[in-house]
């Protein structure tokens, strides 16, 4: 089963074609990085995969539920509700190149208020649940660090499938080391991953056997 499909995504700024007809599907399990330069559009498919930024053409299905669009019968698409939306969201983890976390709180509190307020959890289950994720596997790769901690936001969701967009971007080679052991160690619990990055190396290092776009 398909944890995350994009069919036919076309996105344009004015007079500039972004993304042209682009398809995609991620199985259940399964890392997939989307290689290619600055500028190419990589960043903005993850904002559209997300519907953040809504794509004017094509639609997009997580876990086989129908997101953002759908097409009501021959010749007619209708857009989903913001309620729906909100609904299906979280099913999709993103963890964004600017990270976007709130400054002014703790790791801690960036991983339980956004249970909070997107998953409706009760306070004592999100720090819970916050606890469990902040701090599991080894300490190389507990939350120390701000983009570990951007991660584990991201993961204490429970999506079906984790966005990665350049999670190694501006890092000193230890950094880089450190999230791709995160990474891994995800990977290898089966977790389902989309990472956009312009890093073959760190590409490669990451998904190994598992499928690499360019």
């Amino acid at each position: 089963m398909n944890a995350l499909s994009l069919s036919a995504i076309v996105k344009r700024y004015g007079n500039t074609t972004v993304l042209n007809d682009f398809y995609l599907d991620v199985r259940e399990g399964e890392i997939v990085a989307l290689l290619g330069p600055s500028g190419c559009g990589k960043s903005t498919l993850l904002r559209c995969a997300t519907w953040l930024e809504p794509s004017d053409d094509g639609f997009i299905e997580v876990g086989g539920q129908v997101f953002g669009r759908r097409r009501v019968r021959e010749g007619m698409i209708e857009r989903q509700s913001r309620k729906e939306i909100d609904r299906i969201r979280p099913r999709i983890g993103l963890v964004f190149q600017q990270l976007n976390l709130w400054p002014h709180m703790s790791a801690l509190e960036n991983v339980v208020r956004a249970q909070c307020i997107l998953l409706g959890h009760g306070r004592a289950d999100a720090e819970c649940r916050g606890h469990a994720v902040c701090y599991r596997g080894s300490a190389s790769v507990r939350m120390r660090r701000v983009r570990c901690m951007a991660i584990a936001r991201a993961l204490v969701m429970d999506s079906a499938v984790m966005l990665f967009d350049e999670p190694t971007s501006a890092l000193d080679p230890e950094l880089v080391g450190e999230v791709l052991k995160l990474l891994k160690s995800l990977a290898a619990q089966g977790t389902t991953m989309l990472v956009v990055t312009h890093s073959i190396g760190f590409a490669a290092a990451l998904a190994g056997s598992h499928r690499v776009h360019g």
